[in-house]
């Protein structure tokens, strides 16, 4: 089954160019986490890591295949892009106040990032899809593409 988006969930028009890979490439690059040692994405993780953007796992690993959910999206898209804090944390029906994200899920709305389903709701703990995070970074950027159908690569 698919997962259907409502146009009031996916805003704006994206346009990509896509590229596959059977087998990513290991590489030689050595991380911060020992988890992510030899991992395609190493090097990029760490510049993240260095430039305090995103940090690991308690345990200390990075747990590049482990989904995260619309509040961790929320709270590294406010980290990242550095947005203003709001007082008004009553944006979402279903985030209580005193939720850990809370805060960084009305900063990422404000900032124009991520918005909430038709019912007054963001679910916080929904597991975040590649859709998703792609229309976060382009509404929040304010990107615009000429191709309706950028986003069905995906």
């Amino acid at each position: 089954m698919r997962n259907q988006l409502s146009p009031t969930q996916v805003k704006g028009l994206v346009e990509f160019i896509a590229a596959t890979v059977d087998t990513p490439s290991q590489v030689g690059i050595s991380s911060s986490f020992s988890n992510l040692d030899g991992h395609w994405a190493a090097a990029f993780v760490q510049v993240l890591v260095n430039r305090g953007f995103i940090s690991g796992f308690p345990d200390g690993t990075f747990q590049p295949s482990t989904t995260i959910t619309s509040a961790q999206s929320a709270a590294l898209i406010t980290n990242t892009f550095q947005l203003p804090d709001s007082n008004y944390l009553n944006k979402f029906k279903d985030v209580r106040t005193d939720f850990w994200a809370a805060g960084a899920i009305v900063n990422a709305a404000n900032g124009g990032f991520l918005g909430g389903f038709p019912d007054g709701t963001f679910p916080p703990g929904r597991n975040l899809t590649k859709v998703q995070a792609i229309v976060y970074i382009v509404n929040g950027l304010k990107c615009s593409g000429s191709n309706p159908n950028g986003l069905r690569v995906y």
